[in-house]
């Protein structure tokens, strides 16, 4: 089974910031993050 969950995150690590060292007119960064959890080995104890 494959599965993709978008904008989820399993291990619930965060991006606090982000900053960028070398500024350039010819790159224009976004301002979110996305978040994407896929089907890999996973296992719940319970």
């Amino acid at each position: 089974m494959t599965f993709t969950i978008p904008m989820y995150n399993a291990s619930r690590l965060q991006v606090k910031y982000l900053q960028i060292a070398k500024k350039s007119s010819a790159y224009n960064p976004y301002r979110w993050v996305r978040y994407v959890t896929q089907a890999n080995s996973y296992v719940a104890r319970i």
